[in-house]
């Protein structure tokens, strides 16, 4: 349907300018946002592209071809004419490309529907459609109202002002920022289970915020339909089976690890050894990765988080106990190297927690979830191996 190189939203009233007026911009700004996944979806081509280089620059390619969208909201009843704001503004920035070479369409998407009979009404799709009327009334309006913009177009040669009217495409009366949820949610209707619309709506709208944000960051170059079809089924088995998306482990975040990190003290206590602290080290980085993950992009809830670790901690707790009381039977007997016992019985404690199927969702059986986890909880010492761990550690903790 659409394709280009930039896509411009702006939010402005018929009554007053709007440029300065920060809610209205910004009422532009989610405008934009919600649009760009509602054209999205409605692409007709899982391959298509779209790209946010800032706000109100946004790229849509479809099978190689580029096409240019500008996304215009307004507060007002107002219609657009021939002399038209929107229409001369959209003008303007398509004027900026290289016609010659640049989107085989331009989109001028508005909230204000049509005047009759004027040059957007002519360039809007259907019966009605009369690209050559909508040239002339261009041309004489550039020759009545002279400004930077209509001075532009007035330079062009006939030719080139023919080829650039033919490829302009006004959709007018579009669905204005109070709609488009539920045109989003009817995109949805046919992927997402019964029962659960509203759920995967907001799942599927904070995953998109976070691509825009990734995106405007040079995180990723580009978000395609693909990805928001193949996010919108993950969160439908989500709600279906009580399950979560886990990363590739090229997709870990590094950052949350370093070489002074707590659960690594943990495991020298009971000199667990390089090779078993570096599968740790993965463990670890797996579980802090998918959880702040799943925390970023709304697949799980702070309180879900909490009750998981509670489980792991009651689990814990349990075996730490009895491995205090063998230690404090132990004890008594002066024959037997504490300190060497307290090692091998840490180390046996952690052996059984590893091998423990603890699960934050029913189907989450990734066992680096779990392990890692409980490291999560050693390195900010809610749990421990050695059985003297806190008088041990504490004061590096500080």
């Amino acid at each position: 349907m659409f394709n280009n190189d930039r896509c411009h939203v702006e939010a402005m009233s018929h009554s007053e300018s709007t440029k300065h007026d920060v809610p209205l911009q910004m009422c532009g700004f989610l405008h934009q946002k919600s649009m760009a996944l509602l054209t999205l979806l409605k692409s007709e081509e899982l391959q298509t592209e779209m790209r946010i280089e800032c706000l109100g620059d946004i790229s849509l390619m479809v099978e190689g071809e580029l096409r240019s969208i500008e996304i215009k909201h307004h507060d007002g009843d107002g219609k657009m004419g021939t002399g038209g704001r929107d229409l001369w503004d959209a003008l303007d920035c398509w004027m900026d490309i290289d016609l010659e070479r640049s989107a085989t369409q331009f989109i001028l998407i508005t909230t204000s529907p049509c005047v009759p009979k004027s040059a957007p009404y002519y360039l809007r799709a259907g019966n009605e459609r009369n690209t050559q009327n909508a040239f002339d009334l261009m041309v004489n309006e550039a020759e009545k109202r002279s400004d930077a913009r209509r001075s532009k177009f007035a330079d062009l040669s006939k030719i080139q002002k023919k080829n650039f009217i033919e490829r302009i495409v006004v959709c007018d009366g579009s669905a204005g920022i109070e709609d488009v949820p539920e045109k989003i949610k009817e995109q949805f209707i046919s992927i997402v289970r019964p029962g659960i619309l509203e759920e995967a709506y907001e799942n599927v709208m904070g995953w998109w915020d976070g691509k825009i944000i990734d995106c405007l960051r040079k995180k990723i170059t580009s978000i395609s339909k693909l990805d928001v079809c193949q996010r919108i089924q993950d969160t439908n088995h989500l709600f279906n089976v009580e399950n979560l998306p886990i990363l590739d482990e090229a997709d870990w975040d590094e950052s949350l690890m370093r070489e002074d990190m707590n659960f690594i003290r943990q495991m020298n206590l009971i000199k667990s050894g390089s090779t078993w602290i570096g599968l740790s080290r993965k463990y670890y980085l797996s579980a802090a990765s998918n959880r702040a993950r799943w925390l970023r992009e709304f697949w799980v809830n702070e309180s879900e988080i909490k009750k998981f670790d509670e489980k792991l901690k009651n689990e814990w707790e349990l075996y730490f106990e009895r491995m205090k009381r063998r230690l404090e039977r132990i004890e008594i007997d002066s024959s037997v190297d504490l300190e060497n016992q307290k090692i091998k019985e840490g180390t046996n404690l952690l052996e059984t927690l590893e091998d423990k199927d603890i699960r934050i969702k029913p189907h989450v059986d990734d066992k680096s979830i779990v392990r890692g986890s409980f490291h999560i909880l050693s390195d900010v010492f809610e749990i421990g191996w050695h059985v003297d761990y806190l008088e041990r550690l504490r004061d590096i903790d500080g």
